[in-house]
């Protein structure tokens, strides 16, 4: 189990998903401390209409010709409600908070290789969902029946992007991810439901100096996922040391004679207790986090499902098919010409130059594969993103008696085997 700092702080500021969520988990700065338990937090202003960002004439034109969506409580962009008052609304672009949000997505994959290999294994070939600041509200009444009603994934994770713009020098998470496992030898038994490995990546990434971290740990636990949809956090088999330090050494000369002693007992992991003592928020914490990226997960990939590829890792996220068009408008040519982009045909009659009419099935056309804004585009096949709902659990390779070891594959065989399966 990675290690991680055991000091912990939290500091009240704007909410980083819909306004339902106030409290933000930092690491433990003494300057920030002080700062935050002797300065009064100012509400927030109000949000004002901004001009929409640099894009191609297309662009703006199918932008405003879209009717207006309506807000919703449970999906809705970070900081893009209406007022009480009725103010404008701050404006959000899914296509530039996408292209923003890539650049920081490879740097925290990056961090994320050193920081957790196996993990990045197989993240780095299906790709992290990239929600454009879009996450689902935890808080949310509906919140309980979708996690009960959701299909229970293998693994899967989001990039939380864009909370370090606002508060520079904090630390908040990268990334959110989750694997499901088959009963471990060192977790809390269950009578029912799915167990699941959660695991969080922190940093206080800047921003300003292309996201580079002055730190950064791995926070992991296990939790349990109900059938009625709640979610509980569970208590691992750990070993705890202590030593005792004879006070005067033997006969009162000499070196002090020292006692090591070693504990297993069942508790939470080091980083909730530390969380839970200091603001009383650790098992609350991991519940919110773990139904964000589960639900924000799951809507990311039931659309059409977009990977963008720099070098050997894959980042992924979800667009409407009709409107791929748009989003690519301003993509590189291909041999010479720009294509017309992947889309759905529907079935109708088709009358030929013999006035003869023939029935036109159903199916999908236009090129799939292109350059854009120096990422490598793919869209996969709406029939092979069915490999990113696999319910098959996996095991700790503890747990498995070692006659059985070779039928079994690691993360990096899975990613690479799902990875040729969504290049198709």
């Amino acid at each position: 189990m990675m290690t991680i700092a055991r000091v912990w702080t939290w500091v009240r500021s704007r909410p980083w998903i819909p306004w339902r969520l106030r409290v933000r988990p930092v690491l433990d700065r003494p300057p920030i401390v002080e700062e935050a338990r002797t300065t009064t937090i100012a509400a927030d202003p109000p949000l004002v209409e901004e001009p929409p960002a640099p894009t191609t004439a297309l662009v703006v034109a199918e932008a405003a010709a879209l009717p207006a969506a309506p807000v919703d409580e449970q999906w809705a962009p970070r900081d893009s409600f209406t007022t009480p008052t009725g103010a404008p609304l701050e404006t959000w672009h899914l296509r530039t908070t996408i292209l923003d949000r890539l650049g920081e997505y490879f740097v925290c994959m990056r961090r994320l290789q050193r920081k957790d290999p196996a993990s990045y294994q197989l993240f780095s070939r299906i790709g992290f969902a990239v929600p454009a600041d879009r996450y689902r509200n935890p808080d949310h009444p509906q919140t309980r029946e979708d996690l009960r009603a959701i299909e229970r994934r293998s693994f899967g994770g989001i990039l939380t992007g864009g909370l370090a713009e606002e508060h520079p020098g904090r630390a908040y998470p990268a990334f959110a991810y989750f694997q499901k496992l088959a009963h471990a030898s060192s977790v809390q038994a269950v009578a029912d439901g799915d167990i699941y490995r959660f695991t969080c990546l922190w940093d206080d990434r800047d921003p300003t100096i292309r996201w580079a971290a002055t730190s950064s740990a791995i926070a992991t636990c296990h939790v349990r996922l109900c059938a009625d949809g709640t979610v509980e956090l569970l208590k691992e088999l750990r070993t705890t040391h202590a030593t005792i330090v004879h006070r005067t050494g033997r006969h009162g000369r000499g070196r002090r004679e020292r006692l090591d002693l070693s504990t297993r007992q069942w508790c939470y992991p080091a980083w909730i207790d530390d969380l839970s003592d200091e603001r009383g928020w650790g098992a609350d914490l991991v519940r919110m986090l773990f139904g964000l990226s589960m639900l924000t997960y799951d809507a990311a990939t039931s659309r059409v499902v977009i990977r963008a590829e720099h070098g050997d890792v894959a980042a992924a996220f979800g667009i409407a098919l009709t409107r791929a068009p748009y989003f690519f408008a301003d993509r590189d040519l291909t041999d010479g010409r720009k294509k017309r982009i992947f889309h759905a045909v529907r079935a109708h009659q088709r009358t030929l130059a013999t006035l003869r009419t023939t029935e036109v099935r159903a199916h999908y056309r236009g090129v799939r594969d292109f350059e854009w804004n120096g990422h490598h585009i793919h869209i996969v096949l709406p029939e092979q993103t069915d490999v990113l709902r696999l319910p098959v659990p996996a095991r700790y390779r503890e747990d498995i008696p070692a006659a059985e070891r070779r039928d079994t594959i690691g993360l990096r065989g899975v990613g690479e085997r799902l990875r040729d399966e969504l290049s198709q």
